[in-house]
């Protein structure tokens, strides 16, 4: 893995803290897992967006809907609507050739799937950015 990689899932919280620090709006942090630098509005695209990032046998939507689950429930269910019309627009926002938001992420090109990754992090305040 290149060192570069390991830096950045050190920094979201999927490997752990050899050395240094870490300050997120000028407040020291560390991550002990994902669901941390989540809440602290930190997304992760991968490289290997099969292994690590996406969910190919879900749909546009449901990968879109990822990053943000907790803007969908109410209680322990999703507000469906809600996360097919955010992925409509996301989908227009990022030019995602789908014929719709219910079509499974493996089947579309590798360029979409992409956008789909980078999509599901877009819609979150984020923190870190470069």
């Amino acid at each position: 893995m290149a060192q570069r990689t390991e830096l950045v899932r050190t920094l979201f919280g999927s490997d752990p803290f050899d050395s240094g620090s870490l300050e997120v709006d000028g407040e020291p942090v560390s991550f002990h897992s994902p669901v941390n630098a989540i809440a602290r509005g930190i997304g992760f695209v991968p490289e290997d967006r099969y292994r690590e990032g996406l969910m190919l046998d879900m749909t546009v939507t449901e990968n879109l809907a990822m990053g943000m689950l907790n803007r969908f429930s109410r209680g322990p269910l999703l507000n469906r609507k809600e996360m097919t019309d955010a992925g409509q627009q996301a989908i227009g926002n990022l030019s995602i050739r789908t014929p719709d938001g219910a079509r499974a992420v493996k089947l579309h090109s590798g360029g979409n799937q992409q956008k789909v990754l980078v999509g599901k992090w877009l819609n979150r305040k984020r923190s870190v950015r470069s």
